[in-house]
Order: C-alpha cells, then sequence, then structure tokens
C-alpha cells in the first residue's frame, strides 16, 4: 500500500528526445511504488510530435529555457498547480532525462535517508570510481558541498526558504545554459543551515550532454559548443553575482557549514583559475 506522508512532484525535462524521456518515464513508474508520485514532463519547446505523451502532466515552455530556467519555472508552476490547488508537494524531484534508473525504489530510498536538515540528496553515480565523491563512497549519506546535478531530490522546505531569501528556488535561472547551478546550490543549502548529500545505498548511470550530442535532431548547439558557452556563461554570472572570488566564497561557506569543502575544490579548480586570471574556454 502506498504511503501518503510524502508526495512528490517528479519534473522531467524534454527537448525533441521524446523515446528516451518516454521510456525514463515508464521505469520512473514501474520501479518507484512506495511513496506517491505525479511526473510532471517540463517540455522545453519540443516539435510537436515529441512533445512527450506519458506523463502525469505537462507543462509547455516556450523559446526553450534550457534545463536551469526548466526546472525553475517548473518548480515555481508546481508548488501551486492551478490545476489542482489541493496538492501540496513534500518533494521536487529534477530528473534529467538522460539519468538512467537501473536500481528500484530510488525514491524512497532517498526519502528514507534523508536528515533532518536535508535541502537535496542525491543517488551516487555507478560509472564514477568508487570512493570518489561522485561514486560510492560507503553506506548510508554523507554531506557533500558539491552534487553534480542530475536528479537531485530537493526538500519543500529548502525550495521555500531558497525563494525567500535568495528570491530563486534554489536553482538559479541566470545560469542561461545550466552550469554553475550545482556550485551555487550547495553554497544556497549552507547560507539556509542545511546540506546537500550524497546516498551510497542506491545508485544511477547518467550519460551526459545527450541532448547536444544529437545536435540536429534536438535542434541545439553541438556538444563542443555548448560547453565552451556553458562555461564561459557560467564565469559570466558567477562573477556578476560573487565576484571573482566566487571560490573563496563557496569554500568559506562550506566550512562554516560543517561540510568538508574538498568536493567543490576537486571539481572547480579549473573554472575557479579562469575567474581569478580573468580568462575564459
Amino acid at each position: 500500500m502506498s504511503d501518503s506522508r510524502f508526495h512528490t512532484a517528479v519534473l522531467v525535462l524534454n527537448r525533441n528526445m521524446r523515446e528516451m524521456t518516454e521510456k525514463l518515464i515508464d521505469r520512473l513508474c514501474d520501479s518507484n511504488t512506495k511513496y506517491p508520485m505525479d511526473i510532471w514532463c517540463l517540455d522545453a519547446d519540443s516539435d510537436q510530435e515529441e512533445v512527450v505523451q506519458n506523463a502525469d502532466k505537462i507543462l509547455l515552455l516556450g523559446n526553450n529555457p534550457r534545463w536551469a530556467g526548466a526546472f525553475e519555472r517548473g518548480i515555481r508552476h508546481v508548488r501551486q498547480d492551478p490545476l489542482d490547488i489541493r496538492t501540496t508537494y513534500s518533494h521536487f524531484w529534477c530528473v534529467c532525462n538522460d539519468a538512467q534508473m537501473v536500481d528500484d525504489e530510488i525514491l524512497a530510498m532517498l526519502i528514507d535517508s534523508s536528515p533532518d536538515d536535508c535541502a537535496q540528496i542525491h543517488p551516487y553515480q555507478k560509472h564514477h570510481p568508487s570512493a570518489t565523491f561522485q561514486g560510492r563512497c560507503g553506506t548510508g549519506v554523507r554531506a557533500s558541498s558539491y552534487v553534480e546535478f542530475v536528479c537531485p531530490l530537493f526538500t519543500r522546505t529548502f525550495i521555500e526558504r531558497a525563494q525567500h531569501k535568495f528570491g530563486f528556488p534554489g536553482i538559479d535561472p541566470g545560469f542561461s545554459m545550466g552550469w554553475g547551478t550545482d556550485y551555487v546550490l550547495a553554497y544556497v543549502a549552507h547560507e539556509l543551515g542545511m546540506k546537500s548529500y550524497m546516498c551510497d545505498d542506491v545508485g544511477i548511470l547518467h550519460e551526459t550532454g545527450t541532448t547536444h550530442k544529437h545536435a540536429a535532431k534536438t535542434k541545439v548547439e553541438s556538444n563542443e559548443d555548448m560547453r565552451k558557452l556553458a562555461r564561459n556563461t557560467m564565469l559570466d554570472h558567477l562573477e556578476e553575482v560573487y565576484g571573482k572570488h566566487w571560490g573563496q566564497i563557496f569554500i568559506d561557506s562550506a566550512k562554516r557549514a560543517g561540510v568538508d569543502p574538498k568536493a567543490f575544490v576537486d571539481w572547480s579548480g579549473y573554472d575557479r583559475n579562469l575567474s581569478l586570471t580573468g580568462a575564459r574556454a
């Protein structure tokens, strides 16, 4: 019997990749049964024939807001679903459509493993080597100063506190290409007295850059062009908001929160150096 203490809005992003996205949605439905969920497809201005048909609800987003903008708009929308004002979601699960859910009951495991101060929690990534901060380091959950954005589960408390203090629901739409979102998510959590967690008891697979690897079909930049544009626009926004020493600001915030900054330091070194030297990719 389903447990109704928690109700999750699952937000799945699609841009002209209907077959892959529908396969993911079917898998989510088949493999997550403990807690109720509504699957929302956030459609980023797909061609008509590529709009997903098997989601519970579809939010059509024109002019392709990219993934940071799409998830931010999706969260804003489903916090108060105008079609069902009775729905109050306890969690928001933002799932990139190239995530592969190879384990069962991932959602339940993440919910049940979440500490009281949880802002976001993410499964470990099976394709990362063991003992790396994105791979499996043991069992249970561990706080991390950086979590790669593939399918983070956000708590409603975090979303609402972030909106109140920072003016966006955890995901900053100012990162026009998405990159940088995961840097700021951990910082926002720390400034709110919350933490980002990795769960070592359940894992996923992830094929990065799928939309841009199929650029002709999805009608976006090639993967190579995207990576350069995403990095440079990320640095522009980080420096505009936090200054060129944004890296040290995030490191200090993690330390104040009692979180080892090593994961962030290791992942962000190249980007921090570009800002400090005034360079771009």
